[in-house]
């Protein structure tokens, strides 16, 4: 994580920060709450990634969509960030195993998904209000890809603290 950036600009997906520690200590931490009964939960962002080329995965393959929509569609331009293509396998791929290594790396039993909203939506929430109709959870401004994606992490993974749809409960994010 780009410790100078506003709010979660991953730039590391398979590196804890240093402000857990050392590896190892973050493993003893999850470990010894495990003894205690705690369930441990990863914050994850993998609605955007940071846009920096130079510490990121923004343009490794020196184009803007390896990873990411091209063009506009793949700028989050509230957050100043890059948006994932969860339509492209590769990026599955990708997410899919760093979910995977958090848990059998680390030990992490699920996840608290940041940036649902932005996931799930084409308008990522921006300038659009919920009232509860289903039309508006469910119409076209729904992002098929990315719902996609929340449900493969939920099946693939048969985790049961994906915190995706418990709101009555749970922040879900922005």
């Amino acid at each position: 994580m780009l410790a100078t950036a506003f709010g979660y600009q991953v730039t590391s997906f398979f590196a804890a920060t240093s402000r857990c520690g050392n590896p190892e200590d973050l493993k003893e931490l999850i470990d010894v709450a495990h003894g205690m009964g705690i369930t441990v939960l990863l914050d994850i962002v993998h609605s955007h990634a940071c846009k920096n080329v130079l510490d990121g995965i923004n343009e490794f393959d020196g184009t803007d969509h390896l990873y990411f929509h091209e063009g506009t569609k793949g700028r989050h331009d509230l957050w100043d960030s890059r948006l994932f293509n969860y339509g492209s396998h590769e990026v599955l791929r990708f997410l899919l195993s760093n979910l995977r290594f958090w848990i059998e790396e680390y030990g992490f039993d699920g996840f608290r998904f940041d940036g649902v909203t932005s996931m799930m939506y084409k308008h990522h929430g921006i300038g659009t209000g919920f009232s509860g109709g289903y039309h508006e959870y469910f119409g076209d401004g729904s992002d098929e890809e990315g719902i996609v994606y929340l449900m493969l992490v939920r099946i693939l993974y048969s985790i049961p603290f994906v915190l995706l749809y418990l709101p009555d409960r749970f922040s879900i994010g922005k």
